[in-house]
């Protein structure tokens, strides 16, 4: 009987002790699988954000069924976000949650549909009050007056596609879309062109899009965009000068300082979004689409503090365009003459 009690002495210790408090964790519920920082590192946005994209984006994805059971909208949301961040193949981002390649394919194009609605909301070009507030920070910024946006391209690679395959070849001799952004000093986007290929130049994205057309229509102008040597120069769009005198120099360092800021906003969305930085494997429309919803989801996170370091890139600079328009070279010499001249 002794013996029969030492052997079971190790058992009962075991038994007896006090053992930690379990945790229930529910594995549908990504953010409750990893701390605040394995979500980030995983989804490229904090906790609290994607709660936001929860409560934003969520009543629409809801889908009450009595056939089996819906998958969570928190899931669907993370693996969206999973899917953009890592620009992987969908069967890699579905084995990390236990679903299909298919599933994963109807939820990433079901949610991007959703988030595709609210981009008037959220990518909004500076009117009124707001206008004057963006003034404001951007002349902090480097003492440039009346800026309301900078304007800039960039180049986002994408497969080779069975259609009009060349026209999509850019100057970097990659196929991709050229992407036109204007943002505001914090580099939130304002407004956003994500539908042209990669051979089309930047001057001519700018001319014919909306809010080119608007400001060449507007007169007078109410501020001014500013951009790089590949753009026109034009009295809403202010341009660097070329072989500059010293007066010319200080309007150019001037210039360049608040436009770069929308060059950090590409950089701060490749960071985010690892699909941008590599490549896109989906159908150029597609591709457009997930652009799109990734600045979307950036101006959230940006409006929530919640950043990213900007991705140091090369930049390929578009040569000088001579097509300045004489009205544009006035009102920059104005600038010149008023601001810089000491």
């Amino acid at each position: 009987m002794a013996e029969i009690r030492r052997l079971n002495r190790p058992v009962l210790r075991y038994l007896m002790a006090r053992g930690p408090e379990r945790r229930l964790v529910d594995h549908q519920n990504p953010l409750e699988k990893y701390s605040a920082k394995g979500v980030k590192d995983r989804y490229r946005f904090l906790p609290d954000t994607i709660m936001v994209f929860v409560e934003v984006f969520g009543p629409k994805l809801t889908r009450p069924t009595d056939r089996g059971h819906a998958l969570p909208v928190i899931l669907q949301i993370c693996v969206c976000l999973r899917f953009l961040a890592c620009g992987s193949f969908q069967i890699m981002v579905g084995d990390g949650d236990g679903l299909s390649k298919s599933s994963v394919c109807r939820i990433v194009k079901a949610t991007m549909n959703e988030i595709i609605k609210y981009m008037s909301e959220i990518i909004k070009f500076p009117r009124g009050d707001e206008a004057t507030e963006t003034k404001k920070r951007f002349f902090a910024v480097a003492g440039f007056p009346n800026v309301i946006g900078a304007l800039d391209c960039t180049q986002i690679k994408i497969q080779a596609p069975s259609q009009f395959e060349d026209v999509y070849v850019c100057r970097k001799s990659i196929h991709s879309i050229n992407v036109q952004m204007i943002c505001d000093a914090d580099r939130i986007a304002t407004n956003l062109v994500a539908k042209w290929p990669g051979s089309v130049h930047d001057s001519r994205i700018f001319k014919v899009s909306s809010i080119g057309r608007e400001l060449a229509n507007q007169a007078p102008h109410d501020g001014f965009l500013l951009g790089d040597k590949g753009y026109a120069l034009e009295p809403y769009l202010m341009t660097p000068y070329r072989n500059p005198t010293p007066e010319e120099a200080r309007y150019n360092a001037a210039q360049a300082r608040p436009r770069t800021r929308v060059e950090q906003a590409f950089g701060i969305l490749k960071r985010r979004f690892h699909c941008l930085h590599d490549e896109i494997r989906l159908v150029p429309e597609q591709a457009c689409k997930v652009i799109v919803c990734c600045v979307i989801l950036n101006n959230i996170a940006l409006k929530r503090q919640d950043v990213m370091e900007p991705l140091l890139e090369n930049q390929y600079n578009l040569d000088p365009i001579d097509d300045d328009t004489v009205t544009g070279r006035v009102v920059r010499d104005h600038l010149r003459d008023t601001f810089f001249h000491f």
